[in-house]
Order: C-alpha cells, then structure tokens, then sequence
C-alpha cells in the first residue's frame, strides 16, 4: 500500500453491488502519513437509492461514450 506524504490524508472508498438481492455496500478508510488508520465507514443503502446505484452502474457498463460521468437528479 502506498501512503500519502506528510501533511496529507489518503482516503480509499470502495463499493459493492449484489443486484438480485437489491443491496449495496460502502465503505471509506482514511490513513495519514505514518498508515495509522483514522476513520473507517461502512454502510449499507437504501432500496431506494439502491436501484439508482444499479441503474448508474449499468449506465456505465453499456455506455462506453458516457467516460465514467453520470449526472443523477435527486
């Protein structure tokens, strides 16, 4: 793993979809300089916001020309 430089922050954030079981996971881990861990996020979404998460992901699976930018009304 690589640190960040003094003074700084590394965030890392990772997500999981399970789209048959409409659920999805995230979570954030923060480290300083020294790799000591400074915070740690998880958490599950909502129904609700789960079919936006899989409808986004399948937006960008299909559509090569969208480059990774998705624009979600709230």
């Amino acid at each position: 793993m690589n640190t960040p430089s003094q003074g700084t922050i590394k965030i890392n954030v990772d997500a999981t979809v399970d789209d048959p079981a409409a659920e999805v996971g995230i979570g954030m881990l923060t480290r300083d300089h020294g790799d000591y861990e400074l915070s740690r996020i998880l958490f599950q979404i909502d129904s609700d916001a789960v079919a936006i998460v899989i409808a986004g992901c399948r937006h960008l699976k299909n559509n090569a020309a969208a480059q990774h930018k998705m624009i979600i009304p709230s």
